[in-house]
């Protein structure tokens, strides 16, 4: 009896340990989630004659990705992501036929960003690995397009009211924004660790820098970028040999939250 329970004790500690050679660093990833760019400015636009707000909301999209490791601790990675950002415009503008009117409308534009490089992994113990990238990193926006308002008449509601001035119709129209592409291309550096948790869960922490990473709209309504350093969590959960499933929290200007798989190579 004494030595069954012996040897269901050492069959749960194996199960139950992981070590930093569990850790594998080949791999492609696939995924959804929802990406926030937290961003609102005040935008005065003397070509359209608009004074107003234009701020964003989040929505969902998709990641794919993958890491190579080479030569024992050196690793290539690249890293895609694609989301819809709802966004609102609010203030006063030209109504298109001399006049003013106050803007309300919603619109969108679409958010795409990659990046890919290089990076070298640390064992620090029989648990975990410390490890850093570089990498060169691509952001893309679409500026904020809102359709237009054409004018039209209104009935009055008083019969006895006095009719629309001819030529001027009583509701005035709003002319539209189209929305222009912009893109910007820059570098990256994160700095993170990797702890085996469990046997087939293992968990990541990371500091990222990048010179990409936060949108603002400028006066005409397109996007403009500046740098940001953002924080993420990650956990991992092997199923099977080679099949698992993945978890992301990143914080910055950008917020991104997602869940996917990943295939061990």
């Amino acid at each position: 009896m004494r030595r069954s329970f012996t040897g269901l004790l050492a069959v749960g500690a194996l199960a139950t340990t992981a070590t930093a050679a569990d850790l594998d660093y080949t791999y492609l990833q696939a995924g959804f989630g929802k990406t926030d760019a937290d961003e609102s400015a005040s935008v005065v636009n003397p070509k359209k004659d608009f004074v107003g707000d234009v701020a964003t909301d989040d929505e969902s999209g998709f990641y794919l990705g993958g890491s190579w490791q080479f030569a024992d601790r050196w690793l290539v990675f690249a890293h895609y992501s694609e989301a819809s950002q709802d966004a609102s415009l609010k203030g006063t503008g030209d109504d298109g036929i001399g006049g003013t009117a106050e803007v309300s409308r919603d619109g969108d534009f679409d958010l795409n960003r990659c990046r890919a490089g290089v990076g070298y992994v640390m064992p620090m113990s029989e648990r975990w690995d410390l490890y850093g990238r570089l990498s060169l990193d691509y952001i893309e926006a679409d500026s904020v397009g809102f359709p237009s308002i054409p004018p039209r008449p209104e009935v009055p509601a008083d019969p006895d009211a006095e009719p629309p001035v001819a030529g001027r119709p009583a509701v005035p129209g709003v002319p539209g924004v189209p929305g222009n592409d912009e893109d910007d291309i820059g570098f990256g550096a994160q700095l993170g660790a990797r702890v085996a948790l469990w046997r087939r869960l293992d968990g990541e922490v990371w500091v990222r820098y990048t010179s990409v990473g936060d949108l603002s709209f400028k006066d005409d309504y397109s996007g403009d970028f500046d740098d940001d350093i953002l924080g993420g969590v990650e956990l991992h959960w092997l199923i099977g040999n080679r099949f698992g499933l993945e978890a992301t929290y990143e914080y910055g200007e950008i917020t991104t939250w997602s869940v996917g798989a990943r295939f061990h190579l």
